[in-house]
């Protein structure tokens, strides 16, 4: 797990699982300042990294740690908890709850209604690394990251949905002769766009990123 500051109090999110949240998952867990006890947790799991298939699933819960009927001999065994650590102890501690009981016994439920849900309608299920920033993002987590993922428009049965791609996997940019964006992330892998080709050199600005001449479009066109 990772270590937090011993003199930071968890009144912001904190990281109680992997350095790596997105390629293994992690818990992000922040207290409710007006109950006592109480905290707020983010889960993400990386369903890559746990059983093989690609997806991320990210839920949110709320853990009360005076609930009577946690059995704490039972967590302590099964975490080893090291106490050396007072101010960030109950992260730990509510890392060790989801682990042991699962997300389910603490209200878990989805992040947000724009995304799409799980089997069980309990969780976000997400299928780029683009999407889980941009959900961690709604609740202030890994702010660091929001300028690297763009978000675009596309238009699906005559309804605009978002997309939201790492600005690093872009590799050029165009324009069809309705002047809507082309983004191009692959040789076979382009996505239209509702944005125009200014608008995407705009919001590309300082990457890599090639700008296909109306030639360069027509000969990938009909390759």
């Amino acid at each position: 797990m990772t270590e937090l500051n011993c003199n930071e109090v968890l009144n912001q999110w904190g990281n109680f699982g992997d350095n790596n949240p997105i390629e293994y998952g992690t818990k992000f867990v922040k207290a409710d300042t007006e109950n006592e006890g109480c905290y707020h947790v983010i889960n993400v799991v990386s369903l890559e990294w746990t059983i093989g298939e690609n997806g991320w699933v990210l839920s949110k819960g709320y853990v009360d740690l005076n609930d009577e009927w946690i059995n704490w001999n039972d967590i302590r065994n099964f975490a080893g908890f090291d106490n050396t650590c007072q101010d960030t102890e109950d992260g730990y501690k509510v890392s060790a709850l989801i682990e042991y009981y699962g997300m389910c016994e603490f209200g878990m439920e989805m992040l947000s209604s724009e995304f799409g849900a799980n089997f069980n309608g309990d969780g976000n299920l997400v299928f780029s690394k683009a999407e889980v920033i941009t959900l961690l993002n709604e609740y202030g987590i890994l702010s660091e990251l929001e300028n690297e993922v763009l978000k675009a428009t596309v238009i699906n049965h005559n309804e605009s949905e978002s997309v939201y791609i790492m600005k690093e996997d872009v590799e050029s940019i165009g324009e069809t002769v309705d002047d809507e964006g082309i983004i191009y992330l692959g040789t076979y892998d382009k996505i239209v766009v509702s944005e125009s080709l200014e608008q995407l050199q705009t919001m590309l600005e300082g990457y890599d990123v090639e700008v296909l001449s109306d030639d360069e479009e027509e000969e990938d066109d009909n390759e």
